[in-house]
Order: structure tokens, then sequence, then C-alpha cells
């Protein structure tokens, strides 16, 4: 029995430890969901009265340190759910390319934890041999309307724009090999997908995706696929588009797109999995911050 509580109360520090460093506070149930172990729905509430690392409680709420981070995760769901509407729209319009598989918003907007100034992180998946085509149809209009971050001067620059840093075909969907180092923990990665909200989706995608990436039920046994509300989710039918013309036009764009790269994207290109970049994959992420999250939040475990 103790060595059971011992093991509820590591695993929730570290869950409440990990959310804490993106001030943001956890229910009971997102607790339970975001657990490194499996457990009993039944447990938590007396583990989480039962703590031994100065666990906090208000307004539903759990968490350590100052209760401003409350007020922090409130205010950040209103920002979210504004950037939520935006991304419906975009899905509204793109979603009508019928080779586009899945639209979702990425990191922390999909916790709803999103600063008021942040753009809108996509994750999009494809029809195979349409990557370069999606997102040059995408990016074009997104740049002419200066949509796209850092387009606009000043301050606000990024305010509500949208980034399309990471595209798949849906014939490569395991994420493992985006890992800061293979076969090793990479919870930023793991959080990440359990984040994933789609805004649209065509078919079963979304759980093609993670029945693709089982390894996410061992990392956080008790999460599960949300279902959507009608107002954050547009659902098609899957239909084919095999077509030679957009075969060729897949082929131009692309080598256009290669052509057209930024530095910083051809500097870092494949060198590891910051930026890999090929007919299969567009992950452009130059400031990846995984590693030096994973180093705070084993630092700031040491002093818990």
């Amino acid at each position: 029995m103790q060595n059971r509580q011992a093991e509820l109360n590591e695993a929730i520090k570290r869950t409440i430890v990990w959310f804490d460093l993106f001030s943001f506070p956890l229910t009971p149930l997102e607790l339970w969901q975001f657990l490194p172990i499996n457990a009993q729905w039944s447990e938590i509430i007396p583990a989480l009265t039962d703590n031994n690392f100065g666990l906090m409680r208000n307004q539903g709420f759990w968490f350590i340190g100052d209760e401003q981070k409350i007020h922090t995760r409130l205010r950040r769901q209103n920002y979210a759910d504004r950037k939520f509407k935006l991304a419906l729209k975009f899905a509204k319009i793109f979603g009508k390319l019928p080779w586009v598989k899945l639209i979702a918003v990425a990191n922390q907007i999909g916790y709803g934890n999103l600063k008021d100034l942040g753009d809108i992180d996509l994750f999009i998946i494809t029809q195979k041999n349409r990557l370069w085509l999606t997102r040059l149809i995408m990016a074009a209009p997104l740049k002419i309307l200066k949509l796209r971050p850092n387009d606009r001067p000043g301050e606000n620059s990024s305010r509500d724009t949208f980034c399309l840093s990471f595209l798949l075909d849906e014939d490569h969907l395991n994420l493992v090999r985006f890992r800061l180092n293979t076969g090793e923990e990479d919870i930023y990665l793991t959080y990440w997908l359990a984040s994933l909200t789609p805004v649209f989706e065509r078919g079963e995608t979304f759980h093609k995706l993670i029945s693709e990436n089982n390894w996410l039920k061992k990392q956080l046994p008790n999460w599960q696929i949300a279902i959507a509300s009608r107002q954050r989710l547009i659902k098609k039918n899957n239909k084919s588009s095999i077509s030679k013309l957009l075969d060729k036009l897949e082929t131009i764009s692309g080598n256009w797109q290669k052509k057209h790269l930024r530095r910083e994207h051809s500097d870092l290109m494949n060198r590891d999995t910051r930026v890999i970049i090929n007919d299969h994959t567009l992950k452009l992420h130059t400031l990846d911050r995984r590693q030096e999250f994973k180093d705070k939040f084993y630092e700031k475990l040491k002093t818990i």
C-alpha cells in the first residue's frame, strides 16, 4: 500500500511540475489523463490530498507555487478560444482540398493555454504525394494577407497568424523518429501529441495517427482521445483524388519550394530532428526548445 502511494505521489509530482513549466494548473481529470502510470480514477483525489510536496488546490485546479497561475490559465483560455475560431475558418477553406486528411492545432493551444500575441501552430496530414502542393496552396494566400508569423511590422507581428511548420503524409505517421534521441524519453513530444486538437478530419485520420503512435499509450496509459464538439471539428468523408496533373504539380511545387527555402531551414535541413525536409515530411522547427524544457523539468523536480 505504501509503495503504491509513493508511486502515485511521484507520478503526480512529475505531471504537476511539467505543466507548471507552462503556468498551467490542472484539474483532477486532466492530471489523471496525463499521469505517466496506470491509475484508477478513484485513486486520484485521495492521492492529491495526501501529497508530500506542497500541492495546492483552488477553483478546482491543483498546482504548486503561486495561485496567480490559475488566472493566467483562465485568461489564456479566452485567447485560445479566439484562435480556435480562426483555425476553424482556416479549416473550412483549406479542408476543401480533397487530399487534406487532417488539420489540428498544436503546442500549447491544444491545452487552451496560449498567449495573446502568439501564432497558431498547425499540424497537417495530407494524402501521399500532396505534401508540397498542400503547403504551397496554403502558404501563398496567407503570405499575401500577411497571416504568416512575422509578416507584419511591430510587436504584434505574430498575433493570430498561422504557422505551417509541420506537415506529414498519411504513410509516414509514426513520430518516434522525431524524438530528441531515438529510444529515449522525449517528454515534450509525448505531451505535444496528446495535446493535438483536430479542427478538420477526413475519414478517421486522427485515430490512424494515434494508432501508428501506440507508444503514446505506454507513456500516458490513462490518456484518451477527446471527442471534439461540432464547434471545433469539421469532418469529411474520405474521397480519393488521383490525378496525373496533381502529381505533376506536386513535383513542380516541391522543386520550387526547395529552391526557395529560408536560409535557416536550408542550413539545418536533415541535420537533426529540428528541420526535416523530404517528400513525406516537412518539419520546420528551427527553434526547438524540447531539450531546454526537459532540462528545466528535471532541475525543478530536484527542488520539489
